[in-house]
């Protein structure tokens, strides 16, 4: 004798399809947190635009350097230094909201952003060497930049001289969490490995 499914069933099994569908796309995409900063999180989609952005970039210089480094040296340094970036960006993104309405931020960002775009010659460097998109080149390169210009402006309206100097304590300020696999936080930097 077959026992009819119950509606109770078909929802069950509905919901956790739909569940488990959900989380696929969410690790697919890179929609799930590497880091959080100040419970601010850093998703890996981030992590993994920067590093692409960052290798191409490093990778080009490397080559054409008087003392190139071993592609194992130089993807380990980029690990780093592109998580560490993520993590200061939260500093200074963070700040800046504090400092200014949305749409002053984004103002004076899409403002000088369009001067650097409007130097063709740098633009085609650029994305010559990034091989990416014009948006990609926009977004995690020139609006990054730009940020930290304005901020290091508002800085020094409120008489700090180095931007340098308060990113660091920024960062011995913070509570950074780290999620990659061997990926720790020492309080000054990230550390991988032991």
């Amino acid at each position: 004798m077959v026992h009819p499914i119950s509606s109770r069933t078909i929802l069950w099994i509905g919901g956790g399809a739909l569940l488990v569908g959900a989380l696929v796309v969410i690790v697919a995409l890179g929609f799930y947190p590497i880091a959080l900063v100040n419970s601010t999180p850093v998703f890996s989609y981030q992590y993994d635009k920067g590093y692409r952005l960052a290798y191409n970039y490093y990778s080009f210089l490397n080559k054409v350097s008087q003392q190139p480094l071993a592609e194992t040296e130089l993807r380990s340094r980029l690990r780093v230094a592109v998580l560490e970036g993520l993590i200061d960006e939260v500093f200074v993104d963070t700040k800046l909201k504090r400092e200014m309405t949305h749409s002053e931020l984004e103002a004076k960002i899409r403002s000088q952003v369009g001067e650097l775009i409007a130097d063709t010659e740098f633009h085609k460097n650029l994305a010559s060497i990034l091989k990416v998109s014009d948006d990609d080149i926009r977004s995690y390169f020139l609006e990054d930049q730009v940020k930290y210009q304005i901020l290091e402006g508002q800085l020094r309206l409120e008489g700090v001289k180095d931007l340098t100097e308060w990113v660091v304590q920024q960062r011995r300020k913070a509570r950074v969490q780290l999620f990659l696999e061997g990926a720790r936080w020492n309080g000054d930097e990230v550390v991988f490995g032991t």
